[in-house]
């Protein structure tokens, strides 16, 4: 067996983290953060001065996903953070039948516009499911 096989994936992942932010020139702060629902801890990172910028991530993906973007938002209090069951934050169970039911409500009365054109947003639904309802998203203002 390999020395790379029998290493600690968290380490291994951690050290991979930090090389990537290095390349990016980012001074990253790293913190777990307890949630009292579901219970149990999520990874966020900060790095930054100025007004809050949150930053989510995709499923299948970690907060570090944002790092090559980071050094473009200069001026901003970046925070990203893990989603439930993802990156280093804890392992978390979708229950389908939260995610149908927050579907349902979603699709029946989202109140959430996109101020860039007024459609429905999927966000609830994203956010309760750990699943991105978006095949691709575009910032206001971004080329298509």
């Amino acid at each position: 067996m390999s020395k790379r096989a029998t290493q600690d994936p968290i380490a291994t992942f951690e050290v991979a983290q930090r090389r990537l932010f290095a390349a990016c020139a980012m001074q990253i702060v790293s913190r777990r953060v307890r949630l009292a629902d579901p219970p149990l801890a999520v990874r966020v990172l900060e790095a930054g001065d100025g007004p809050p910028l949150l930053l989510v991530h995709g499923s299948g993906m970690s907060a570090s996903t944002w790092a090559p973007l980071l050094p473009h938002l200069a001026g901003y209090r970046l925070i990203a953070f893990d989603l439930p069951g993802f990156g280093l934050s804890d392992a978390f169970d979708y229950p389908a039948d939260r995610c149908a039911r927050t579907r349902l409500r979603s699709s029946r009365r989202s109140s959430m516009r996109s101020p860039s054109n007024g459609s429905r947003s999927s966000a609830p639904r994203w956010a309760a499911c750990g699943r991105s309802a978006w095949p691709s998203m575009r910032l206001s203002g971004s080329p298509r």
